[in-house]
């Protein structure tokens, strides 16, 4: 169960920072 949560976090931010660098190339967004 914990190893499904920490993928599921994993692909989240790794969804989010591909958005964000794709959305807003000037904007620095904090990355984690």
């Amino acid at each position: 169960m914990t190893f499904n949560a920490y993928h599921i976090i994993f692909i989240n931010l790794s969804i989010w920072h591909w958005i964000s660098n794709n959305i807003s190339e000037t904007i620095f967004l904090p990355s984690i």
